[in-house]
């Protein structure tokens, strides 16, 4: 199954260690221009686009099932929940990036294979975002 990692930085290889989020391509580009506007907030970084990482998402795993619980604390929380039941990954419905499809929470790197990169401009991503022609 293909879903999206959208990100400021070209990442070649995910660290699992705290579980990485992926979702539809709409999720994945929210999720990119939030963290491309921090990066210009608060470390004054001057760039205008986002990478999105395209990503085959092997489905023969059984994944545990959650709500979006938010932060970042109750997210270790629902890994800790998960790892212990014996699951890879987590799927939920992503409620502060919406899509039209599931967001994952990745924790074992066997489950994604990276298939593609692709740089867009944050305008164009914004664009896309807003429906707008």
């Amino acid at each position: 199954m293909k879903i999206y990692h959208a990100s400021p930085d070209y990442i070649q290889s995910f660290d699992f260690s705290y579980g990485v989020h992926f979702g539809g391509i709409f999720s994945a580009y929210e999720a990119g221009l939030r963290k491309l506007s921090n990066l210009q907030k608060y470390k004054d970084v001057v760039q205008d686009h986002i990478f999105v990482h395209v990503c085959v998402l092997d489905t023969s795993a059984e994944l545990y099932k959650s709500i979006d619980v938010g932060s970042k604390e109750e997210w270790d929380k629902e890994i800790q929940k998960a790892k212990a039941l014996g699951f890879k990954g987590i799927v939920y419905k992503n409620l502060y990036e919406p899509d039209l499809v599931s967001s994952y929470l990745i924790f074992d790197s066997t489950l994604i294979t990276i298939e593609d990169i692709d740089p867009i401009d944050s305008e164009e991503a914004e664009r896309l975002l807003s429906w707008e022609e």
